[in-house]
């Protein structure tokens, strides 16, 4: 499995009423297996997904 990346322009950080994290970004065509969100605390998160 190759790790892939894009940028994405576009996203909504969502917080729920117990603290929860909701990210969402728009669905690509075809849908990444096993993705990951790292997010570093602050103002970065990394997706990643293997194609």
């Amino acid at each position: 499995m190759a790790a892939s990346f894009t940028k994405e322009n576009k996203f909504v950080v969502a917080e729920g009423e117990e603290g929860e994290l909701y990210i969402f970004i728009e669905a690509k065509k075809n849908s990444p297996e096993h993705p990951k969100v790292v997010y570093d605390g602050g103002d970065q998160a990394v997706f990643f997904f293997f194609s």
